[in-house]
C-alpha cells in the first residue's frame, strides 16, 4: 500500500500497466521499480517489475 502503479508496457512513453504483482498480508511491498536500461528494454517486449518485499510480523506465539 502506498505505493502507486507504474507502466510496464514498453514503448517510447509507457502509461499502461500490464504486469502486477500480487501479495497479501502476509508480506509488506516495501519499493517498486521498472528498469528502464536498454538492456530492459531489448530483453522482453514487457519492461521488468522489480519489488522489494519484507515478511510482515505476525501476531501471536511463534511455531517451532
Amino acid at each position: 500500500a502506498g505505493h502507486r502503479p507504474l507502466p510496464t508496457f514498453h514503448s517510447l512513453f509507457p502509461r499502461v500497466r500490464i504486469d502486477h504483482i500480487f501479495v497479501d498480508d502476509g508480506l509488506r511491498v516495501e519499493a517498486i521499480h521498472v528498469p528502464r536500461s536498454v538492456l530492459a528494454k531489448t530483453a522482453s517486449d514487457h519492461l521488468p517489475l522489480v519489488a522489494d518485499l519484507r515478511l510482515a510480523a505476525r501476531d501471536g506465539p511463534r511455531a517451532g
